[in-house]
C-alpha cells in the first residue's frame, strides 16, 4: 500500500465501485454475451449471476450429492 501507483490504482477503483452503485462487498458489475449488464452484490448470489449469465448452476459443491448439499 506505500507504492504511490497501488493506492491510486485502489483509490481510483474505489471510486468506480461507489459510483456504480456498490455499498458492500463482495459486488460484481457483470457484461454478459449479449451486452446487457447487471450489478450483483453478496456471496450467495451464484444463481442468479449463473442465470443472467445464461449458464447452469450447479451448487456450491456441485460433486457431491444432493442430499449432502441438503445439509447446509
Amino acid at each position: 500500500m506505500s507504492d504511490p501507483g497501488v493506492k491510486k490504482r485502489l483509490t481510483d477503483l474505489t471510486k468506480e465501485a461507489l459510483d456504480d452503485g456498490a455499498f458492500g462487498a463482495p459486488w460484481w458489475r457483470i457484461t454478459n454475451a449479449q451486452g446487457e449488464t447487471e450489478r450483483f452484490f453478496g456471496s450467495d448470489r451464484w444463481e442468479h449471476v449463473c442465470d443472467f449469465m445464461g449458464e447452469t448452476f450447479l451448487g456450491y459443491f456441485p460433486g457431491e450429492a444432493k442430499s449432502e448439499m441438503a445439509r447446509l
